[in-house]
Protein backbone atom coordinates (compact mmCIF):
# COMPACT_ATOMS: atom_id res chain seq x y z
CA UNK A 1 0.00 0.00 0.00
CA UNK A 2 2.98 2.33 0.46
CA UNK A 3 4.03 2.56 -3.21
CA UNK A 4 0.55 3.36 -4.69
CA UNK A 5 0.12 6.14 -2.09
CA UNK A 6 3.55 7.54 -2.88
CA UNK A 7 2.88 7.36 -6.64
CA UNK A 8 -0.51 9.11 -6.39
CA UNK A 9 0.98 11.85 -4.22
CA UNK A 10 3.75 12.41 -6.80
CA UNK A 11 1.27 12.56 -9.69
CA UNK A 12 -0.94 15.04 -7.86
CA UNK A 13 2.07 17.23 -7.09
CA UNK A 14 3.06 17.25 -10.77
CA UNK A 15 -0.48 18.16 -11.83
CA UNK A 16 -0.72 20.92 -9.26
CA UNK A 17 2.61 22.29 -10.38
CA UNK A 18 1.42 22.32 -14.00
CA UNK A 19 -1.93 23.84 -13.04
CA UNK A 20 -4.41 21.21 -14.27
CA UNK A 21 -4.55 19.60 -10.85
CA UNK A 22 -5.93 22.80 -9.31
CA UNK A 23 -9.00 22.81 -11.58
CA UNK A 24 -12.35 21.30 -10.51
CA UNK A 25 -13.44 18.13 -12.34
CA UNK A 26 -16.13 19.96 -14.33
CA UNK A 27 -13.63 22.45 -15.70
CA UNK A 28 -11.14 19.71 -16.58
CA UNK A 29 -13.91 17.91 -18.47
CA UNK A 30 -14.85 21.10 -20.33
CA UNK A 31 -11.25 21.65 -21.39
CA UNK A 32 -11.04 18.09 -22.70
CA UNK A 33 -14.25 18.62 -24.69
CA UNK A 34 -12.78 21.75 -26.29
CA UNK A 35 -9.44 20.07 -27.08
CA UNK A 36 -11.04 17.04 -28.77
CA UNK A 37 -13.48 19.23 -30.69
CA UNK A 38 -10.53 21.31 -31.94
CA UNK A 39 -8.73 18.14 -33.10
CA UNK A 40 -11.84 17.06 -35.02
CA UNK A 41 -12.15 20.45 -36.71
CA UNK A 42 -8.46 20.56 -37.67
CA UNK A 43 -8.58 17.02 -39.07
CA UNK A 44 -11.73 17.70 -41.08
CA UNK A 45 -12.09 15.31 -44.02
CA UNK A 46 -8.35 14.68 -44.42
CA UNK A 47 -6.78 11.24 -43.91
CA UNK A 48 -4.02 12.72 -41.76
CA UNK A 49 -3.65 15.93 -39.80
CA UNK A 50 -1.72 17.90 -42.39
CA UNK A 51 -2.58 16.24 -45.70
CA UNK A 52 -4.06 13.20 -47.42
CA UNK A 53 -0.77 11.87 -48.75
CA UNK A 54 1.10 10.60 -45.71
CA UNK A 55 1.37 10.94 -41.93
CA UNK A 56 3.76 13.58 -40.57
CA UNK A 57 5.30 14.38 -37.20
CA UNK A 58 2.03 15.75 -35.85
CA UNK A 59 0.33 12.40 -36.54
CA UNK A 60 2.94 10.64 -34.40
CA UNK A 61 2.09 13.05 -31.60
CA UNK A 62 -1.71 12.98 -31.93
CA UNK A 63 -2.10 9.27 -32.61
CA UNK A 64 0.44 8.43 -29.89
CA UNK A 65 -1.76 10.32 -27.45
CA UNK A 66 -4.98 8.69 -28.68
CA UNK A 67 -3.45 5.21 -28.81
CA UNK A 68 -2.23 5.36 -25.22
CA UNK A 69 -5.68 6.50 -24.09
CA UNK A 70 -7.69 3.96 -26.08
CA UNK A 71 -5.45 0.91 -26.12
CA UNK A 72 -3.29 0.77 -23.00
CA UNK A 73 -5.76 -1.33 -21.00
CA UNK A 74 -9.52 -1.94 -21.33
CA UNK A 75 -10.16 -1.29 -17.63
CA UNK A 76 -8.08 1.89 -17.73
CA UNK A 77 -9.94 3.19 -20.79
CA UNK A 78 -13.24 3.29 -18.88
CA UNK A 79 -11.94 6.28 -16.92
CA UNK A 80 -10.53 8.26 -19.86
CA UNK A 81 -12.61 11.30 -20.78
CA UNK A 82 -10.53 11.60 -23.97
CA UNK A 83 -12.03 8.33 -25.26
CA UNK A 84 -15.56 9.39 -24.38
CA UNK A 85 -15.16 12.68 -26.25
CA UNK A 86 -13.44 11.18 -29.31
CA UNK A 87 -16.34 8.79 -29.86
CA UNK A 88 -18.55 11.81 -30.60
CA UNK A 89 -16.59 12.53 -33.81
CA UNK A 90 -16.70 10.09 -36.72
CA UNK A 91 -13.66 11.62 -38.42
CA UNK A 92 -11.48 11.20 -35.32
CA UNK A 93 -12.54 7.57 -34.85
CA UNK A 94 -11.91 6.82 -38.55
CA UNK A 95 -8.46 8.45 -38.21
CA UNK A 96 -7.72 6.47 -35.06
CA UNK A 97 -8.67 3.15 -36.67
CA UNK A 98 -6.68 4.00 -39.82
CA UNK A 99 -3.50 4.78 -37.88
CA UNK A 100 -3.94 1.82 -35.54
CA UNK A 101 -4.34 -0.57 -38.48
CA UNK A 102 -1.14 0.83 -40.00
CA UNK A 103 0.79 0.25 -36.77
CA UNK A 104 -0.51 -3.27 -36.19
CA UNK A 105 0.27 -4.28 -39.78
CA UNK A 106 3.97 -3.57 -39.18
CA UNK A 107 4.34 -5.44 -35.88
CA UNK A 108 1.83 -8.17 -35.26
CA UNK A 109 3.76 -10.70 -33.16
CA UNK A 110 5.39 -9.75 -29.87
CA UNK A 111 7.65 -11.54 -27.40
CA UNK A 112 9.81 -10.11 -24.66
CA UNK A 113 13.57 -9.62 -25.16
CA UNK A 114 16.57 -10.18 -22.92
CA UNK A 115 18.35 -7.71 -20.58
CA UNK A 116 21.24 -10.08 -19.85
CA UNK A 117 24.61 -10.41 -21.61
CA UNK A 118 23.93 -13.84 -23.10
CA UNK A 119 22.70 -14.79 -26.57
CA UNK A 120 19.21 -15.89 -25.48
CA UNK A 121 16.49 -13.59 -26.76
CA UNK A 122 14.65 -13.68 -23.43
CA UNK A 123 15.17 -14.73 -19.80
CA UNK A 124 11.81 -16.51 -20.07
CA UNK A 125 11.80 -20.08 -21.40
CA UNK A 126 8.27 -19.66 -22.71
CA UNK A 127 9.27 -16.55 -24.67
CA UNK A 128 12.31 -18.20 -26.23
CA UNK A 129 10.21 -21.26 -27.05
CA UNK A 130 7.74 -19.10 -28.99
CA UNK A 131 10.56 -17.12 -30.63
CA UNK A 132 12.27 -20.33 -31.82
CA UNK A 133 8.99 -21.75 -33.10
CA UNK A 134 8.30 -18.54 -35.07
CA UNK A 135 11.79 -18.74 -36.60
CA UNK A 136 11.34 -22.41 -37.51
CA UNK A 137 7.89 -21.76 -39.00
CA UNK A 138 9.12 -18.97 -41.26
CA UNK A 139 6.35 -16.61 -40.15
CA UNK A 140 7.28 -12.90 -39.97
CA UNK A 141 7.55 -11.50 -36.45
CA UNK A 142 8.90 -8.60 -34.43
CA UNK A 143 10.40 -8.94 -30.95
CA UNK A 144 9.29 -6.21 -28.59
CA UNK A 145 10.58 -5.74 -25.04
CA UNK A 146 7.84 -5.01 -22.53
CA UNK A 147 8.08 -3.78 -18.96
CA UNK A 148 4.69 -4.73 -17.53
CA UNK A 149 3.02 -7.39 -19.72
CA UNK A 150 -0.53 -6.50 -20.71
CA UNK A 151 -1.46 -9.72 -22.51
CA UNK A 152 -4.61 -11.77 -21.93
CA UNK A 153 -3.12 -13.49 -18.87
CA UNK A 154 -1.00 -10.57 -17.63
CA UNK A 155 2.26 -12.32 -18.48
CA UNK A 156 4.58 -13.05 -21.38
CA UNK A 157 4.72 -14.23 -24.02
CA UNK A 158 1.75 -12.89 -25.86
CA UNK A 159 1.20 -11.83 -29.44
CA UNK A 160 -1.09 -9.37 -31.12
CA UNK A 161 -2.43 -10.49 -34.46
CA UNK A 162 -4.81 -8.36 -36.52
CA UNK A 163 -5.68 -6.31 -33.46
CA UNK A 164 -6.41 -9.30 -31.19
CA UNK A 165 -4.16 -10.43 -28.34
CA UNK A 166 -3.37 -14.09 -27.68
CA UNK A 167 -1.60 -15.52 -24.63
CA UNK A 168 0.05 -18.81 -23.52
CA UNK A 169 2.95 -20.03 -25.67
CA UNK A 170 1.44 -23.47 -26.40
CA UNK A 171 -1.95 -22.02 -27.31
CA UNK A 172 -0.27 -19.43 -29.56
CA UNK A 173 1.74 -22.11 -31.37
CA UNK A 174 -1.38 -24.22 -31.87
CA UNK A 175 -3.39 -21.25 -33.18
CA UNK A 176 -0.69 -20.06 -35.59
CA UNK A 177 -0.01 -23.62 -36.79
CA UNK A 178 -3.65 -24.05 -37.74
CA UNK A 179 -4.23 -20.54 -39.09
CA UNK A 180 -1.18 -20.46 -41.35
CA UNK A 181 -0.76 -24.20 -41.99
CA UNK A 182 2.62 -24.25 -40.24
CA UNK A 183 2.48 -27.52 -38.27
CA UNK A 184 6.12 -28.45 -37.66
CA UNK A 185 5.02 -31.94 -36.58
CA UNK A 186 2.83 -32.78 -39.59
CA UNK A 187 5.24 -35.46 -40.88
CA UNK A 188 5.74 -37.21 -37.54
CA UNK A 189 4.33 -40.64 -36.76
CA UNK A 190 1.87 -41.09 -33.86
CA UNK A 191 4.70 -42.52 -31.74
CA UNK A 192 6.97 -39.57 -32.53
CA UNK A 193 4.20 -37.12 -31.68
CA UNK A 194 3.61 -38.92 -28.38
CA UNK A 195 7.34 -38.73 -27.56
CA UNK A 196 7.33 -35.04 -28.45
CA UNK A 197 4.48 -34.31 -26.04
CA UNK A 198 6.10 -36.36 -23.25
CA UNK A 199 9.43 -34.54 -23.57
CA UNK A 200 7.73 -31.14 -23.63
CA UNK A 201 5.81 -31.99 -20.46
CA UNK A 202 8.99 -33.12 -18.67
CA UNK A 203 10.76 -29.89 -19.60
CA UNK A 204 7.95 -27.41 -18.97
CA UNK A 205 6.32 -28.99 -15.94
CA UNK A 206 9.36 -30.32 -14.12
CA UNK A 207 12.84 -29.24 -15.30
CA UNK A 208 11.66 -25.65 -15.80
CA UNK A 209 10.55 -25.39 -12.16
CA UNK A 210 13.86 -26.84 -11.00
CA UNK A 211 15.57 -23.96 -12.82
CA UNK A 212 13.19 -21.42 -11.30
CA UNK A 213 14.15 -22.85 -7.90
CA UNK A 214 17.84 -22.34 -8.77
CA UNK A 215 17.09 -18.61 -9.03
CA UNK A 216 14.48 -18.12 -6.32
CA UNK A 217 16.08 -20.23 -3.60
CA UNK A 218 19.74 -19.21 -4.03
CA UNK A 219 20.56 -15.77 -2.63
CA UNK A 220 23.31 -15.06 -5.15
CA UNK A 221 21.18 -15.99 -8.16
CA UNK A 222 18.21 -13.97 -6.95
CA UNK A 223 20.44 -10.95 -6.40
CA UNK A 224 21.67 -11.15 -10.02
CA UNK A 225 18.10 -11.42 -11.27
CA UNK A 226 17.00 -8.35 -9.31
CA UNK A 227 19.96 -6.23 -10.39
CA UNK A 228 19.87 -7.18 -14.07
CA UNK A 229 16.29 -8.03 -14.88
CA UNK A 230 14.14 -5.87 -12.62
CA UNK A 231 14.48 -2.18 -13.56
CA UNK A 232 13.68 -0.78 -10.11
CA UNK A 233 14.29 2.59 -8.54
CA UNK A 234 16.23 2.84 -5.28
CA UNK A 235 12.92 3.25 -3.45
CA UNK A 236 11.11 0.26 -4.99
CA UNK A 237 14.16 -1.94 -4.42
CA UNK A 238 13.40 -1.64 -0.71
CA UNK A 239 10.31 -3.85 -0.97
CA UNK A 240 9.62 -5.16 -4.51
CA UNK A 241 12.36 -7.88 -4.53
CA UNK A 242 11.01 -9.42 -1.31
CA UNK A 243 7.49 -9.48 -2.81
CA UNK A 244 8.78 -11.09 -6.02
CA UNK A 245 10.74 -13.71 -4.12
CA UNK A 246 7.79 -14.51 -1.87
CA UNK A 247 5.62 -14.98 -4.95
CA UNK A 248 8.19 -17.25 -6.63
CA UNK A 249 8.57 -19.36 -3.50
CA UNK A 250 4.80 -19.60 -3.15
CA UNK A 251 4.46 -20.85 -6.73
CA UNK A 252 7.27 -23.37 -6.25
CA UNK A 253 5.70 -24.68 -3.04
CA UNK A 254 2.31 -24.98 -4.73
CA UNK A 255 3.89 -26.90 -7.62
CA UNK A 256 5.84 -29.10 -5.21
CA UNK A 257 9.46 -28.44 -6.27
CA UNK A 258 9.86 -25.76 -3.61
CA UNK A 259 9.21 -28.31 -0.84
CA UNK A 260 12.17 -30.50 -1.88
CA UNK A 261 15.62 -30.29 -0.33
CA UNK A 262 18.44 -28.86 -2.41
CA UNK A 263 19.95 -32.37 -2.73
CA UNK A 264 16.64 -33.77 -4.03
CA UNK A 265 16.28 -30.94 -6.55
CA UNK A 266 19.83 -31.53 -7.76
CA UNK A 267 19.18 -35.26 -8.15
CA UNK A 268 16.00 -34.62 -10.14
CA UNK A 269 17.81 -32.25 -12.47
CA UNK A 270 20.50 -34.88 -13.07
CA UNK A 271 17.84 -37.40 -14.07
CA UNK A 272 15.98 -34.95 -16.34
CA UNK A 273 19.14 -33.94 -18.21
CA UNK A 274 20.32 -37.56 -18.47
CA UNK A 275 16.90 -38.42 -19.94
CA UNK A 276 17.19 -35.62 -22.51
CA UNK A 277 20.64 -36.89 -23.51
CA UNK A 278 19.32 -40.45 -23.82
CA UNK A 279 16.35 -39.39 -25.96
CA UNK A 280 18.52 -37.22 -28.22
CA UNK A 281 21.08 -39.96 -28.76
CA UNK A 282 23.03 -39.45 -31.98
CA UNK A 283 20.30 -37.51 -33.75
CA UNK A 284 20.73 -33.90 -34.86
CA UNK A 285 17.35 -32.96 -33.39
CA UNK A 286 15.11 -34.53 -30.78
CA UNK A 287 12.82 -36.41 -33.14
CA UNK A 288 14.83 -36.80 -36.33
CA UNK A 289 17.96 -35.82 -38.22
CA UNK A 290 16.00 -34.07 -40.94
CA UNK A 291 14.69 -30.89 -39.31
CA UNK A 292 13.78 -29.36 -35.93
CA UNK A 293 10.18 -29.80 -34.76
CA UNK A 294 8.02 -28.31 -32.01
CA UNK A 295 9.81 -30.25 -29.28
CA UNK A 296 13.10 -28.61 -30.32
CA UNK A 297 11.56 -25.17 -29.80
CA UNK A 298 10.63 -26.29 -26.28
CA UNK A 299 13.85 -28.07 -25.33
CA UNK A 300 16.27 -25.58 -26.86
CA UNK A 301 14.17 -22.69 -25.53
CA UNK A 302 14.69 -24.12 -22.05
CA UNK A 303 18.41 -24.80 -22.54
CA UNK A 304 18.97 -21.39 -24.13
CA UNK A 305 17.56 -19.47 -21.18
CA UNK A 306 19.26 -21.73 -18.62
CA UNK A 307 22.68 -21.60 -20.28
CA UNK A 308 22.86 -18.27 -22.08
CA UNK A 309 20.63 -15.62 -20.49
CA UNK A 310 23.43 -14.05 -18.48
CA UNK A 311 26.92 -15.23 -17.53
CA UNK A 312 26.47 -14.30 -13.86
CA UNK A 313 23.12 -16.10 -13.65
CA UNK A 314 24.45 -19.21 -15.41
CA UNK A 315 26.90 -19.82 -12.54
CA UNK A 316 23.91 -20.85 -10.40
CA UNK A 317 22.28 -23.10 -13.03
CA UNK A 318 22.21 -26.82 -12.23
CA UNK A 319 20.84 -27.39 -15.74
CA UNK A 320 23.99 -25.91 -17.30
CA UNK A 321 26.26 -27.90 -14.99
CA UNK A 322 24.53 -31.18 -15.87
CA UNK A 323 24.34 -30.49 -19.61
CA UNK A 324 28.12 -30.09 -19.79
CA UNK A 325 28.46 -33.78 -18.87
CA UNK A 326 26.89 -34.83 -22.19
CA UNK A 327 28.67 -34.17 -25.48
CA UNK A 328 25.54 -34.81 -27.53
CA UNK A 329 23.51 -32.22 -25.61
CA UNK A 330 26.26 -29.60 -25.88
CA UNK A 331 26.61 -30.26 -29.62
CA UNK A 332 22.83 -29.94 -29.97
CA UNK A 333 22.87 -26.67 -28.00
CA UNK A 334 25.62 -25.20 -30.19
CA UNK A 335 23.84 -26.35 -33.37
CA UNK A 336 20.52 -24.77 -32.40
CA UNK A 337 22.16 -21.61 -31.06
CA UNK A 338 24.08 -21.16 -34.31
CA UNK A 339 20.85 -21.53 -36.25
CA UNK A 340 19.11 -18.84 -34.17
CA UNK A 341 22.05 -16.45 -34.26
CA UNK A 342 22.03 -16.47 -38.08
CA UNK A 343 18.81 -14.45 -37.89
CA UNK A 344 19.87 -12.32 -34.92
CA UNK A 345 20.09 -9.09 -36.90
CA UNK A 346 16.31 -8.98 -37.15
CA UNK A 347 15.63 -9.68 -33.48
CA UNK A 348 18.70 -8.96 -31.33
CA UNK A 349 17.47 -5.86 -29.51
CA UNK A 350 17.68 -5.27 -25.79
CA UNK A 351 14.55 -4.44 -23.81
Amino acid sequence: WVFPTFLMRSLKACLNGQGIGRLPEAERRQRMELDIEALSVILGNKKYFVNDKRPTTIDATVFGYLWSNFDTDSEFTKFMSCCEECRKYDNLMAYYNRMREMMLASADKYVITNRGDGTASSPSHFCTKLHIWLELSGLPYTLVGVGRPDGPYGKVPYIELNGKAYGDSSAIVEMLSEKYNKDLDADLSPEQKAMSVAVQRMVEEHAYFLSVADIALQDGAFSVMVNKFLPLSAFTKLFVPSLVRRNLRGNLNAQGIGRLSEADRSDRMKKDIASLSGILGNKKYFISDEKPTTVDATVFGYLWTAMSTDTELTKFSNCEKECRKYDNLMAYFERMQEMMMKSSEKWKTKA
